[in-house]
């Protein structure tokens, strides 16, 4: 047998790579003896771009004046204030988040970051809504007129709005949940109002 050190360089490298692979395939071009990078994978590739993560700016409870379970519960109230449009229709989920926020934003980046991110969702929602129902209502008339399937076209857009608030709740309920555990939940759909 042949011993490996007292081969030329090119064999020796050959050689090696027939015992690991079971080939005698050549040299690896992606290992290299040296630390540069290897001119066949870096030298071709462009620079990867920086990618910009929506979350990175989102402060860590504590950073402010309130203590980390404080920010924390004030965070999670910025959510389930919402539920006051249950008490005052109309408004009452954008009335709830506005009044948590604008009590504590200066005193807590974490609770002024979850009072911004509740109220885009909610004022968002509510223009769906608006919106949504006013389609629905006109949609049924038009149709009511011309045709009987207005009733029922009316149903099926009224249970599609039903779906979006019954999304609308549970994204809320997550979303405290997060606040509460000291995370953060970044609602889907969500017109941006507030930065």
């Amino acid at each position: 047998m042949n011993d490996p050190n007292d081969l030329p360089d090119h064999e020796k490298t050959s050689s090696e790579n027939a015992d690991s692979t079971g080939s005698n395939a050549g040299p690896n071009p992606v290992e290299s003896e040296t630390d540069e990078p290897n001119e066949t994978t870096a030298a071709n590739f462009p620079p990867a771009l920086p990618r910009r993560n929506p979350w990175e700016q989102i402060p860590l409870p504590g950073q402010g004046q309130l203590s980390e379970s404080e920010d924390r519960t004030w965070g999670m109230l910025c959510h389930l204030a919402a539920f006051a449009g249950l008490l005052l229709p109309s408004l009452g989920n954008i009335i709830g988040p506005l009044i948590v926020w604008l009590i504590k934003r200066d005193t807590s980046p974490f609770v002024d970051a979850h009072g911004k991110e509740s109220l885009n969702f909610q004022i968002s929602m509510t223009i769906y809504l608006y919106v949504g129902g006013t389609v629905v209502f006109g949609i049924s008339v038009v149709l009511s007129l011309l045709i009987c399937l207005g009733s029922l076209m009316s149903i099926f857009l009224g249970l599609l709005l039903s779906c979006l608030v019954i999304v609308a709740i549970i994204y809320q309920i997550v979303a405290a949940i997060r606040a509460k555990e000291g995370g953060f939940l970044r609602y889907p759909l969500t017109i941006r109002f507030f930065r």
